[in-house]
């Protein structure tokens, strides 16, 4: 469990990270010797999942939106898409 200082330290390294003092989430961890991977998920921890993880999407939500709806038309028609056709 980590100790009052260590979750202060977290806290500042991502405020400071937030605020732009430094240029990525790897700077901010290494000048607050805290583990990137714990900045990471304090940092996603206060958003939604599909927000946090967004980035990391290969396709952006209105993309995504738009192959369901395509999908979901093909289905009414009478042709369901195999997922070779989908990729």
């Amino acid at each position: 469990m980590a100790t009052p200082e260590q979750r202060n330290d977290v806290n500042f390294a991502l405020n400071n990270y937030r605020n732009g003092v430094y240029p990525s989430m790897r700077k901010a961890a290494e000048a607050w010797d805290v583990p990137k991977s714990t900045l990471t998920a304090q940092n996603c921890y206060r958003q939604d999942r599909s927000t946090c993880y967004q980035d990391q999407q290969k396709l952006s939500p209105v993309e995504e939106n738009a192959l369901v709806d395509y999908v979901q038309r093909q289905m009414r028609a009478g042709y369901p898409l195999s997922v070779e056709a989908l990729r």
